[in-house]
């Protein structure tokens, strides 16, 4: 064999041999941060329950898989005998990603929404002339109405938040 061929082979030996640790460093980093990512997101929507429905009571949340942007609810039961869910929702689009939490009343009226991430690269557009504009809304008309509303300089984000709140709406209107 040839020296440079015999050199070339042991670079690409080398080579080969750092990518495969790599990939098995890369995989073992996220099985070991998978679960406390995962913790750390329910710790956040569990803390964030209360500005949704101030005065409720809290079920276990429920974990749905098959929509688009619903990833869990948590039943809520209302001081003044109603009852409600909070859905967790996120989303993405070309622009960024945002993830909220949405109260949805038991007559299918919307409640307060709170956001827990917006990466949109238009995002203080979209909190200021959208979402601060539903929660300024005081009432299940006033907020559909707000939720509408999509043409507010950050479209694109608005329309992923407002289908995300409609998926809500639906899956419980559908008794899911």
């Amino acid at each position: 064999m040839k020296p440079n061929a015999l050199k070339a082979l042991r670079v690409a030996a080398t080579l080969s041999i750092l990518a495969g640790a790599s990939g098995l460093l890369i995989a073992g980093t996220d099985l070991a941060t998978k679960t406390i990512i995962e913790q750390n997101r329910i710790a956040n929507i569990k803390k964030n329950l209360s500005k949704v429905f101030p005065d409720a009571d809290f079920g276990d949340g429920v974990k749905l898989s098959g929509d688009d942007y619903l990833t869990d609810y948590y039943p809520a039961s209302l001081t003044d005998g109603e009852d409600g869910r909070v859905y967790a929702c996120s989303g993405t689009n070309q622009f960024g990603g945002v993830s909220i939490l949405i109260g949805v009343y038991s007559d299918f009226t919307l409640g307060k929404m709170v956001v827990l991430e917006n990466t949109e690269s238009y995002g203080s557009t979209l909190q200021s002339n959208y979402l601060d504009k539903y929660d300024a809304a005081n009432d299940g008309a006033s907020r559909e109405e707000a939720l509408y509303d999509v043409n507010c300089g950050a479209t694109y984000g608005a329309t992923l938040v407002r289908d995300m709140v409609l998926e809500a709406v639906s899956h419980y209107k559908e008794g899911k």
